[in-house]
């Protein structure tokens, strides 16, 4: 999607495109054209470009990004964002977004104070089940690989919806874009519980968002029934030496992306803790 002049863009998955600029999308415009475009509540990923995976603004354009998840994009420059260089002035703004890579992720001639407001983190989202490029039995060549498409709503203990059946399920898991969003901004249609605070990504503040769980200030609690216990134990056990390149791993207390020795520690330091 390319906008030439102003734009605002809501509540949208836009995953497995490929384009020179901006794979997802690109703000761009003259003197005359150029106008803001605007993505709140959407997520991307899977994109790919030359410059600016999820997204570009090039020339005159503005891209502004609040409440968005850019996970898994690709590009030689930018793997999930790019603005011009040179006599172009192609502007960003990006708050309470989850951005991989988080700064380091974007190019731009900007410092970061122009362009990276409040709230953004950088953290695996957790996503349902992500997805991917199929290489077409061809792993050297790009040009003929096809996506297979995913689920991008966020795990959850609490409650998750699976669209294609209609109906909640829950996870061991919760993604730490729940609940990650503007906290003066309204939940919306959200399902209770929803933690009085709005989640990031195309579902959130929608009657689709995931649910939160209970708050627990033991991150051993690993099934967050508020106690530190053997229920805990048997999570890690279940899931003993998985590893993963993102953290939602149940039994990962301390997020380095593999389940050891070091998380029974951490079980063990809180044990009975309530």
């Amino acid at each position: 999607m390319v906008a030439y002049g102003r734009a605002t863009v809501r509540h949208c998955v836009v995953v497995g495109n490929r384009a020179p600029r901006g794979g997802g999308f690109s703000a761009d415009g003259d003197n005359y054209t150029a106008g803001p475009l605007r993505a709140e509540f959407c997520t991307f990923s899977g994109n790919r470009a030359a410059w600016g995976g999820a997204g570009a603004a090039e020339e005159l354009g503005t891209l502004s990004l609040s409440h968005c998840i850019l996970w898994g994009d690709e590009a030689d420059e930018g793997p999930e964002l790019a603005a011009s260089y040179l006599d172009y002035k192609g502007r960003l703004a990006v708050a309470f977004c989850n951005l991989q890579g988080g700064q380091a992720g974007v190019s731009t001639p900007h410092p970061p104070s122009a362009w990276w407001g409040p709230g953004n983190m950088e953290a695996c989202p957790c996503f349902a089940s992500p997805g991917y490029w199929d290489a077409n039995s061809t792993p050297d060549d790009q040009s003929d690989d096809f996506w297979v498409d995913g689920d991008y709503h966020l795990m959850s203990q609490a409650g998750r919806w699976l669209a294609d059946e209609g109906r909640w399920t829950t996870d061991e898991v919760t993604s730490p874009c729940i609940d990650a969003g503007d906290p003066s901004r309204p939940v919306g249609s959200e399902p209770e519980p929803n933690g009085g605070r709005v989640n990031l990504g195309a579902y959130g503040g929608t009657d689709e968002a995931s649910k939160s769980p209970p708050h627990t200030p033991w991150a051993a609690d690993l099934n967050r029934d508020g106690t530190v216990d053997g229920a805990d134990i048997a999570v890690i056990s279940r899931n003993w030496l998985a590893e993963s390149i993102c953290t939602c791993i149940p039994g990962d207390v301390d997020g380095d992306g593999v389940v050891d020795f070091r998380d029974m520690a951490m079980v063990a330091a809180d044990w009975l803790m309530q």
